[in-house]
């Protein structure tokens, strides 16, 4: 009886460990709020976003995911450096612990263009991914994602999100943004859950 007990605690402990680290750390990373709730908007080095609208967008073009609310700009800067919108959010983070950030991107070019734009995930000031999509065709859409990993060396609050930027003016060139995830990494997970196992069994004792 009392292995059957102890085997039942440790089956919900872990599930609760899996069920707190599998959480998404983002609010709103979906914009399915159909809104920017979460997120706070500001312009970066000098630049221009052309307004931050969330509206329904088909972010993959034609891959497996439905049309959904994204984030819609037109970043740009006309003097020939990077400048743009950065898109950000105030997010928790534990030391030690690998965590997994994603996003969707795309761009429709209205006209074409010598650049489409750049995507880069920020965590506090630093770029941890980038993509820079150079010239574009009038008419065409672009899509991609972009994904990194980061583990925090303090336990503390940090701000996540994602920069995007052009180095010329605004010509009917367009970015959006879906689907911002941050999660622990599946290994961390693992060891998390272990360690959730192990503080049971120590307040049984």
């Amino acid at each position: 009886m009392k292995t059957s007990y102890a085997i039942a605690t440790a089956l919900v402990c872990a599930m609760g460990a899996a069920s707190v680290t599998h959480a998404d750390m983002m609010t709103n990373g979906d914009f399915e709020t159909g809104d920017l709730t979460g997120w706070t908007v500001t312009n970066w080095n000098g630049g221009s976003n052309g307004g931050t609208p969330v509206l329904i967008y088909d972010i993959d073009g034609a891959g497996p995911l439905a049309d959904s609310y994204a984030m819609k700009c037109s970043a740009y800067k006309t003097a020939g450096t990077h400048g743009g919108i950065r898109l950000m959010q105030t997010v928790t983070l534990d030391a030690g612990v690998e965590y997994s950030l994603d996003l969707d991107w795309s761009i429709y070019a209205g006209n074409s263009n010598s650049s489409g734009g750049r995507f880069r995930i920020i965590i506090d000031d630093e770029a941890i991914a980038s993509y820079e999509r150079g010239a574009v065709s009038g008419g065409a859409s672009y899509y991609g994602e972009l994904d990194a990993t980061f583990t925090p060396t303090e336990s503390r609050d940090y701000l996540v999100g994602v920069e995007i930027t052009r180095k010329y003016a605004a010509t009917g060139v367009y970015q959006y943004v879906d689907n911002f995830t941050m999660v622990p990494a599946p290994g961390t997970l693992a060891l998390m859950g272990i360690a959730g196992l192990t503080g049971c069994r120590r307040r049984r004792a």
